[in-house]
């Protein structure tokens, strides 16, 4: 099922609400990799293991990964791969999956129009902040 999206207007909308880009550097959390495009590439050429460094101490990382939310957990693994497969088997790749899901891609100027639109048919604008960043790794 694709979503239909209005045709962006090319104009600036103007908004209370606060939006901005930043880059990784400013907003990153201590977990993000520093070599992430370095250790890629080595897996993807030579099939080597990542060895990530983090923005984060030690210190940082124990308790990030201490937390339960980030246990690694394997009793639905099974249905992990199953969903995967038939994923991979209908639509071939990520990038064909999400274009099916959720539309064609369209730019940032478009979605802060969009997002503009809703927060004010809403009445939420000036109630939220939208912080737009092209180059975290978590995507």
């Amino acid at each position: 099922m694709t979503r239909k999206v209005r045709p962006w207007r090319g104009r600036a909308r103007t908004s209370a609400s606060v939006i901005k880009s930043v880059n990784k550097d400013n907003f990153a959390s201590a977990i993000c990799p520093t070599n992430l495009e370095d250790q890629k590439q080595k897996f993807l050429e030579y099939g080597q293991t990542p060895e990530f460094k983090h923005r984060g101490t030690e210190e940082e990382l124990e308790e990030i990964y201490s937390n339960p939310r980030s246990e690694i957990r394997f009793d639905l693994l099974g249905e992990a791969i199953h969903i995967l497969k038939t994923v991979k088997e209908k639509y071939g790749d990520a990038a064909n999956y999400y274009t099916e899901m959720y539309g064609e891609r369209i730019t940032k100027e478009e979605a802060t129009d969009l997002i503009v639109d809703y927060l004010k048919e809403n009445r939420l604008d000036g109630y939220m902040s939208i912080i737009w960043c092209s180059d975290l790794p978590c995507r």
